[in-house]
């Protein structure tokens, strides 16, 4: 049985790092610059529209599923030639993801910092995820 997105043990903050981590890295192998980061004060950080929002959750839930089909394929790799290469396709197939939806991966690691930097907006982006789960 599928658990709350609440229960789950590692929780959106975990998993919206390592996403983040994986196209930081899609980025860095790209010619395009990783996103500047995240001003200090919150009152500087972007504002995220309830459109953003929305489609940064389905982006969310698509890339969770992904990721989730690459565990099996990354836990059985046996030399870390092949776990590398499973882990270039995930970060391949995360950019693809993220850019099929119409957006960049720098749109989508602003708008997750942005999340991660405020706490309603964070309430707000776990409600809408636990509405589509």
């Amino acid at each position: 049985m599928k658990r709350p997105f609440r229960e789950r043990p590692f929780g959106l903050l975990c998993v919206l790092a390592m996403i983040v981590g994986f196209t930081h890295v899609a980025l860095a192998q790209s010619p395009v610059p990783p996103p500047p980061p995240m001003p200090a004060d919150p009152e500087a950080a972007p504002e995220v529209s309830d459109a953003e929002l929305d489609t940064f959750t389905t982006i969310y839930l698509d890339l969770q599923e992904l990721n989730s089909r690459f565990e099996a394929e990354m836990s059985s790799a046996t030399s870390g030639a092949e776990a590398q290469e499973v882990q270039t396709r995930l970060q391949q197939e995360t950019a693809n993801l993220i850019q099929g939806h119409g957006w960049s991966l720098e749109q989508y690691n602003l708008v997750a910092q942005a999340i991660n930097a405020d706490a309603e907006l964070l309430d707000q982006a776990l409600e809408l995820i636990a509405e589509k789960s």
